[in-house]
């Protein structure tokens, strides 16, 4: 089991995708449209690499350089930023309840014997007025300053591992945003791989599949971490390089056969707040060995590898909290395909229900 110390750790300001929706993961307010252009502002496509384009999604054959540039996905619960780097990827994962808690909680300003006067102030155009006369309002209702909301941070990452064997080539990422499976694909010495991850609706986990495309099997090391670089900016000026040291304890990483644990606690709480959070992963290997470390697993001969990865809020503790993560993952069918099938069928008909052709046939992939 490993402890980790968490005293120079920084926190990013980042977004999660949660599959047709962007959820905000700081106080800056990016809109889909924003937060969509920020990612696809590297993709430039040639005739060629078009083919392998999704009919709906995101393509590019240029390696992300940020978490800003991340393939997005999520169900809507967990979300996921998949980096997209053959041999060291990271995915970031977070949950919509994951608000860590930094603020004291007070009553909502009454503005409801106002709502008229501010309404009013809306429809003729004076929208700074009604801003300040809200704010007036919340200072004799004992506001001294402007309040955040406590801020999501994210869970962990998830990180898998391959030894280099001469140089990546062919290489291209991309996200259908009709199943929201995330893909690398990539080629080296070793020949043709292909990664790809979506985020269950069905069974509310993550699937990682990784493996050879052309006889090739795979050796890789799996581990979870808590993400670097994680301070919320929503922290007071003087607190924000050290808010998330200050704010997260207790994180625990170990691992057990094939499963990795990991467990955080915040060093505040509220009654209306979160304690921590709970993550597991499990590992797959098809025809492959498994061997365990004290906080990771190493996979060797594999013809496919699958990680099941979940994690949940915990509003009190639960003494069995992780064995409850764990048989969540124990009892999926070690199918990539048959697991993407039951999700596709749930978000398929969400995405589906509305579909806007702005013509271009072929030619919009291009750029």
């Amino acid at each position: 089991m490993q402890s980790l110390n968490l005293a120079n750790r920084t926190m990013p300001h980042c977004y999660t995708f949660l599959s047709t929706t962007v959820a905000d993961w700081s106080r800056s307010a990016f809109s889909a449209g924003v937060a969509v252009a920020m990612t696809l502002a590297p993709c430039f496509v040639s005739a060629d690499d078009s083919a392998h384009a999704p009919e709906r999604g995101f393509f590019s054959t240029t390696q992300a350089d940020n978490w800003e540039q991340a393939l997005i996905t999520g169900n809507g619960i967990i979300g996921a930023l998949v980096m997209g780097n053959p041999l060291d990827e990271t995915v970031t994962f977070s949950h919509e309840r994951l608000f860590m808690p930094w603020f004291d909680s007070q009553p909502i300003v009454n503005m409801a014997p106002h709502l008229r006067r501010i309404r009013d102030m809306i429809r003729n155009g004076t929208y700074r007025e009604s801003a300040e006369f809200v704010m007036q309002l919340a200072e004799r209702q004992g506001y001294e300053e402007m309040r955040w909301t406590d801020p999501l941070v994210p869970a962990f990452d998830l990180n898998v591992s391959l030894k280099p064997s001469g140089s990546v080539q062919n290489y291209r990422r991309a996200v259908d945003f009709a199943t929201g499976v995330t893909s690398v694909h990539w080629r080296d010495d070793r020949g043709l791989f292909q990664r790809r991850l979506f985020v269950s609706r069905a069974d509310n986990v993550a699937v990682m599949s990784l493996r050879g495309l052309q006889g090739q099997t795979v050796d890789c090391r799996v581990s979870l971490a808590t993400t670097p670089d994680a301070s919320p900016e929503e922290a007071p000026e003087e607190d924000e390089d050290t808010a998330y040291a200050q704010g997260v304890r207790d994180v625990e990483i170990s691992s057990a056969g094939p499963t990795i644990s990991y467990s955080s606690r915040f060093t505040r709480s509220r009654e209306d707040s979160i304690v921590g959070h709970e993550g597991a992963a499990l590992v797959v290997a098809n025809q492959g060995e498994i061997h365990h470390a004290a906080d990771s697993i190493e996979i060797t001969a594999a013809k496919e590898v699958l990680v099941f990865v979940t994690l949940d809020v915990l509003p009190t503790e639960v003494p069995d909290a992780q064995e409850r993560l764990a048989q969540r993952l124990r009892h999926l069918p070690p199918d990539f395909d048959s697991l993407l099938a039951r999700h596709v069928k749930i978000h398929g008909e969400i995405f589906n229900r509305v579909k806007l052709d702005l013509g271009g046939g072929r030619r919009r992939v291009l750029s």
